[in-house]
């Protein structure tokens, strides 16, 4: 630390700017690495003796995350525009930039928690051997012939 002190202003605070950046994304690979861990060691996401996967935990998750993101975004930009000066505009382009993701973030998920439903339905009307054809569970039953191969396909399996 005794080096960086003894550097010109400007330049030690460049690299403290590197330097907090570096921690920052440290810390942040850190928690990610210990939630796959977490969520692994405790079945949440696969299910490794049955051999299936659950995403309702991960999207919840994820949906709780970035809304909990998206508040403090929103409060984080609230507060750098009241204090906004001249020099502060560099952290209040930041915290704008960083609300505008949170909110995406939040909306994305949010579509991809709805289309996650959907498919669940789809594949809950494939084992009663229908069909669904639309957001608003419009469908039909399976096919005599559909009905046929997915006997078969049974059957060669019970065989196996």
């Amino acid at each position: 630390m005794e080096s960086i002190n003894a550097l010109p202003e400007a330049l030690k605070m460049q690299v403290v700017y590197e330097m907090s950046g570096t921690e920052s994304f440290d810390a942040i690979k850190y928690w990610s690495l210990w939630f796959i861990d977490f969520l692994d060691q405790n079945n949440l996401i696969n299910d490794y003796a049955r051999g299936v996967s659950d995403r309702a935990p991960l999207l919840g998750f994820l949906l709780a995350g970035a809304k909990l993101l998206e508040q403090s975004s929103e409060d984080m930009a609230r507060h750098e525009l009241q204090a906004q000066t001249k020099d502060t505009q560099w952290g209040v382009e930041l915290a704008d930039r960083i609300n505008d993701y949170s909110a995406s973030i939040f909306t994305a998920i949010d579509e991809l928690t709805t289309l996650n439903c959907n498919y669940e339905s789809v594949l809950k009307g494939r084992q009663m051997d229908y069909h669904f054809v639309d957001k608003d569970g419009n469908g039909k039953p399976y096919s005599e012939e559909e009905l046929l191969k997915r006997k078969l396909m049974q059957s060669e399996q019970q065989g196996k």
